[in-house]
């Protein structure tokens, strides 16, 4: 999930410490990504039973990383890729709160509004 939701859903994960932001002594600065090469991400404890209590359900068998650093373009700013981003928008997507337009774009509901706020404190304007 990118874009403003993917962004914001990052920021609030890490900021509630559902994720926690470690960074690779040994890894070089990219280029294009910066910083991403070297930051990664890991669910703590609480996270993972945040999102289990939010239904979320990660794949322990996936050959996809469970969190990868990815910079989204539009914002400029990373947001969440791999098996859990992935989890969480199939999540996300069968509470009714998204729905897929098309390969690339998703639109919030009303229900998705009213629990991405009451959930993870994300406001989205109109």
């Amino acid at each position: 999930m990118a874009g403003r939701l993917g962004v914001e859903l990052l920021d609030t994960l890490v900021n509630s410490e559902l994720l926690v932001v470690e960074r690779s002594q040994d890894a070089i600065s990219d280029p294009v990504l910066g910083a991403g090469r070297i930051q990664r991400y890991t669910l703590t404890s609480a996270g993972k039973r945040r999102l289990a209590d939010l239904g979320v359900v990660l794949d322990p068998s996936s050959r996809r990383p469970l969190t990868r650093y990815c910079l989204d373009w539009s914002e400029q700013r990373a947001h969440l890729g791999g098996a859990l981003g992935a989890a969480l928008l199939t999540r996300l997507i069968e509470l009714g709160w998204l729905t897929r337009c098309d390969r690339r774009i998703i639109k919030v509901s009303n229900a998705g509004r009213d629990g991405l706020a009451a959930e993870f404190g994300i406001i989205l304007g109109p």
